[in-house]
């Protein structure tokens, strides 16, 4: 990759406002993740590539190292690999697939890609024709050595704590020990902030009406009138109004980073959780 074709810009992913550096390259190491239940594809005149941190004028070391990363082979890329097949196969499998009239391979193009050295993260925002791999979209993050999927919702929440100016370089503990429900109302100004369509709200609603978490020094217990949950609590961490909670179970293949804002006796994530009186 020419590293001087890259151009500053305050134009970030959906016309976020966000400074980085932005330019076009072919990350031939995520071009080879292909498998019997994915593969993932670059676009002719490559990626779009967004540097954010560094000095803002040229890529750091750290930028240039993930580059090179995303265009060989790594063994962190393996578990890209099977962090996607692992959704996929878990929204349908192969053979479902092809029992409805789909390509059993689900196609995965690789749209966008972030680096980040303030925080040290990488994403990939992918977009696929197929409406059944996640319609809300997907983004695979690279953080803190592990990968993880999130939802469309990412982006909008990357760019506003990446907006916010770093006071301090330590994590601090926090404790939100205690019971939180579902706060409904919270919820639909949320999502109707974010711009989604009526009906993607309605149904965000529906799965999270009745939803309580109880969360406790080593646990979280997601109690919901359908479907229940126990995740074991690996951490919990807060920077500013930021908490970031790891979360595993015994049917996850990697554990999952939460990141919600908190905002008085509320956080905000996918949905709004209050704290109960």
């Amino acid at each position: 990759m020419q590293i001087d074709s890259l151009k500053t810009t305050t134009r970030f992913l959906g016309g976020a406002k966000l400074r980085s550096l932005a330019g076009k390259f072919q990350p031939n190491g995520l071009r080879a993740i292909r498998s019997t239940a994915i593969a993932l594809k670059v676009p002719k005149a490559g990626s779009k590539l967004l540097l954010v941190g560094g000095n803002g004028k040229s890529a750091s070391t750290w930028h240039c190292a993930e580059v090179e990363h995303l265009e060989g082979e790594s063994p962190d890329l393996e578990k890209l690999k099977a962090a996607l097949e692992d959704h996929v196969e878990r929204i349908m499998t192969s053979a479902e697939r092809h029992q409805n009239g789909l390509n059993p391979v689900a196609e995965l193009t690789v749209a966008d890609v972030v680096l980040d050295d303030t925080r040290k993260l990488v994403f990939l925002n992918l977009t696929s024709n197929e409406t059944d791999i996640d319609e809300h979209g997907l983004v695979a993050v690279f953080e803190n050595a592990a990968w993880r999927l999130e939802d469309g919702g990412y982006v909008s929440s990357y760019v506003q704590d990446a907006a916010i100016p770093e006071i301090g370089s330590d994590l601090t503990p926090v404790s939100i020990v205690g019971r939180w429900i579902f706060d409904e109302q919270a919820t639909v100004e949320m999502l109707k902030k974010k711009g989604g369509p009526d009906r993607w709200i309605n149904e965000s609603i529906a799965h999270s009406r009745g939803m309580e978490w109880i969360i406790t020094e080593s646990k979280i217990v997601q109690i919901h009138p359908v479907h229940s949950r126990d995740y074991r609590l690996l951490s919990c961490e807060i920077r500013k109004s930021i908490c970031q909670i790891t979360v595993d179970t015994i049917a996850m293949k990697f554990p999952e980073v939460w990141k919600m804002r908190i905002k008085g006796d509320r956080l905000f994530g996918g949905c709004v959780m209050k704290r109960a009186e």
